[in-house]
């Protein structure tokens, strides 16, 4: 029997929890225009989570996750993970 798990919005708890509170924080000073749900997207993107995997932590499809995305990188004036990276390191 498989067990179904309940994702929520919540960020992923455990060893990550220092680097979600600073990148959340260093997102705020950085672009504080950006929307909480942009902010839960670019914290997921920074851990590695994919996508996919993004939509399903918050109960979203990998479109509208896409567009999260698309919609963060325009306002830090980024084009691709990498620089999201350097501008949260």
């Amino acid at each position: 029997m498989m067990e179904v798990s309940d994702h929520t919005a919540a960020p992923p708890a455990g060893a990550h929890s220092g680097f979600i509170d600073s990148s959340r924080e260093r997102l705020k000073t950085v672009a504080p225009l950006l929307s909480p749900r942009e902010v839960e997207v670019c914290i997921r993107i920074m851990l590695g989570v994919t996508s996919e995997g993004i939509g399903i932590d918050l109960g979203i499809s990998r479109n509208t996750v896409l567009t999260y995305r698309k919609r963060a990188y325009a306002r830090l004036n980024i084009s691709s993970q990498n620089q999201l990276f350097r501008l949260l390191m």
